[in-house]
């Protein structure tokens, strides 16, 4: 993918178990439209207790084409997903 960032597999699986977003779902994120691709891992879980911090979503910038990751909890504070009922 674009600039180093890579989906990695096994983690997308156990996010995905988690109930986190399927690839595919569209988020609105501070008004940009981005397609979840998947996730990776950066960190190192015993040194925080909220898993988020380390996990990055892997997104598709659907207006301009870049791949981008941005941490979990922050996509989890901000995004909307398209579609969902309020």
């Amino acid at each position: 993918m674009d600039y180093g960032i890579e989906v990695d597999e096994l983690v997308t699986i156990e996010m995905i178990q988690k109930g986190h977003w399927l690839p595919g779902t569209l988020l609105d994120l501070a008004g940009q439209i981005f397609m979840v691709i998947g996730y990776n891992y950066w960190g190192w879980i015993e040194d925080c207790d909220d898993e988020n911090v380390y996990y990055d979503v892997v997104l598709y910038h659907v207006e301009t084409g870049w791949h981008i990751d941005f941490p979990l909890a922050t996509v989890i504070s901000y995004s909307k997903i398209l579609g969902e009922k309020e």
